[in-house]
């Protein structure tokens, strides 16, 4: 597939930006919503649609590259209007923006123009239900995309008027040729290991594989593993296993002031240990029962420090928690 070039007279913008496809050919995955678009665009009948998924999975350069196929680029800005519903989130943003746009008819042909709704799910309910209306209203003239992260935040009566998408987060298969071309032509010297931890830190989000890349490029000569975890504040593997290491072994007392001088010295969240250790838990050699303990442990963290809990006591939570795992261990034994 040919690469999309970068946008000219842009070196100082953000590389999602600067290289954000602006045509269906030039997404990298989802190939069977690319042949849904195609077909409504064909058809020139254009349904309600939801697209939901996780951030940086291509929702929004979707539903824009469709837009810029279906009207010139020179016309987009006259026939869709793009909010960001986590920002213009009430009741009044519908009325008195969505309601003008969708209450005059397209000159586009028999094209309907497009009303772009990103990150849905932060509209209030009662800014749902007067979309709601605004959906069964003016379905002649507009065609709604509402684009969130969790289905679930969309009211019932406005998912059961659209068409649903899932974007699944992106594979490293779909997104290491798209990484390639931009890293060929920003001319960044990244490793092999450093494409591959950018993937691991990234999860499939490549507007946030982007913004890391380019972190990284900013501060180091040579983008390998090592600068990767540095650029997001992440703890390595290898950190990892060591951690383990001392939660298998130390004191409780020493766990605690070891791992506090851990995330002091190299400014690291305890959230982030918590989310590497989850993925790593399975390599330890351990009955299953102790594997349960360890999962149901780290659950109990992440959530108290989603709460505003203190890091020091949580960290020092974990630490307890892996006493009781090594005790499970010595029973087993």
């Amino acid at each position: 597939m040919a690469q999309p070039p970068a946008k000219p007279g842009l070196d100082r913008m953000p590389w999602y930006e600067k290289y954000r496809p602006t045509k269906l050919d030039d997404l990298v995955s989802h190939d069977n919503i690319v042949k849904s678009m195609r077909r409504y665009i064909k058809s020139r009948r254009m349904p309600n649609m939801i697209f939901y998924g996780p951030p940086g999975a291509g929702k929004t350069s979707t539903i824009l590259s469709m837009a810029q196929e279906v009207y010139t680029a020179k016309h987009v800005s006259a026939f869709v209007l793009e909010l960001n519903a986590s920002e213009e989130r009430g009741i009044e943003t519908i009325r008195q923006r969505v309601h003008p746009f969708a209450a005059t008819k397209s000159l586009h042909g028999d094209m309907k123009k497009i009303i772009i709704l990103d990150e849905a799910d932060g509209m209030t309910k009662d800014a749902q239900n007067a979309l709601k209306r605004m959906i069964e209203k003016y379905s002649r003239n507009v065609s709604f995309c509402i684009l969130c992260n969790h289905l679930s935040s969309i009211i019932s009566a406005i998912q059961s008027r659209c068409v649903r998408f899932r974007f699944a987060p992106l594979s490293l298969e779909k997104i290491r040729p798209r990484l390639e071309y931009i890293i060929e032509t920003e001319k960044v010297n990244v490793t092999n290991e450093g494409i591959e931890a950018l993937f691991d830190v990234c999860e499939g989000d490549m507007r946030r594989a982007l913004n890391v890349l380019q972190s990284a490029t900013l501060i180091y000569d040579v983008v390998d593993e090592e600068a990767i975890y540095k650029a997001v504040a992440q703890p390595t593997p290898a950190h990892i296993r060591d951690i383990f290491k001392v939660l298998l072994n130390d004191t409780l007392a020493d766990c605690c002031r070891k791992l506090q001088a851990e995330c002091v010295s190299k400014s690291i969240a305890v959230v982030d240990i918590i989310k590497r250790l989850h993925d790593a838990v399975f390599e330890l050699d351990m009955p299953p029962q102790v594997h349960i303990e360890i999962l149901m442990a780290l659950a109990d963290v992440e959530k108290r420090l989603s709460i505003g809990g203190s890091e020091k006591v949580q960290l020092a939570g974990l630490c307890a928690a892996f006493m009781q795992a090594r005790h499970l261990i010595a029973l087993h034994a």
